[in-house]
């Protein structure tokens, strides 16, 4: 799958060329500069995160849910601006391909079951933003930021009729680093109030500690998954 990091940078000149062109028409529109906003939609894994079989860094991850909200504050001229934000996102695990991983690996020798749950992750984040005047109503902005992410891995099980217990890995938290970047696209339905659509890319390594394995080890694994989101914005 191609890296979807490789749609923001083009996606950055073009906001970047926009918002330098048209500083000078910002004077001719009212400057909201603060505004609230929540979005919710899909959360998409890649990369590794995605992967559903048994390598070092797979992760099994499904489509899942996630709810953004935050609080924005725009400069002077209203094209450059910083936020503060707070998220949550679920995602499930593929059980299906898991429990095919162990059936591959374990053939006709008895009767394989597996139970899993879900990834959960809450993020609390700043950045800046970058956006360009309205045109048709419509306006672009570009954002990045960084921040914490409180991340819960799993409690995976194997079991095998003939095995016995396959494998176990207990439920863990972790706090780590993330990061965050994308672009949105937004329109005024009135003076104070906007809908957007939003594409962001989230990263994130956390490492877990297993103390149910066969021995007590840790490893990392590379979180990395697409938000599309609808949402709404209010100014004040």
């Amino acid at each position: 799958m191609k890296n979807p990091v490789s749609h923001i940078f083009p996606a950055f000149l073009v906001v970047v060329l926009m918002a330098a062109c048209t500083v000078h028409l910002s004077a001719r529109e009212p400057v909201r500069r603060n505004a609230f906003f929540i979005g919710t939609g899909a959360a998409v894994p890649y990369s590794d995160f995605a992967t559903s079989s048994f390598t070092w860094r797979s992760g099994f991850a499904k489509t899942g849910v996630n709810l953004d909200a935050g609080v924005i504050r725009y400069g002077r001229r209203g094209i450059f601006g910083l936020y503060a934000e707070a998220g949550y996102t679920h995602m499930f695990f593929n059980e299906n391909k898991y429990l095919a991983e162990y059936n591959r690996i374990l053939g006709t020798e008895g009767t394989t079951t597996v139970t899993t749950e879900g990834y959960r992750f809450l993020k609390g984040e700043t950045g800046f933003l970058i956006r360009t005047v309205a045109i048709l109503d419509t306006r672009f902005i570009l954002k990045a930021g960084v921040g914490y992410t409180l991340c819960r891995h799993p409690r995976l099980s194997a079991a095998n009729t003939y095995w016995g217990d396959v494998n176990t890995v207990n439920s863990d938290l972790d706090m780590q680093i993330s990061g965050t970047a994308g672009i949105r696209a937004e329109h005024d339905i009135d003076e104070r109030t906007g809908i957007f659509l939003s594409y962001q890319l989230f990263a994130c390594k956390p490492d877990f500690r297993d103390t149910e394995g066969y021995r007590d080890y840790t490893f990392y694994l590379p979180v990395r998954y697409q938000q599309i989101n609808l949402g709404v914005t209010r100014y004040f």
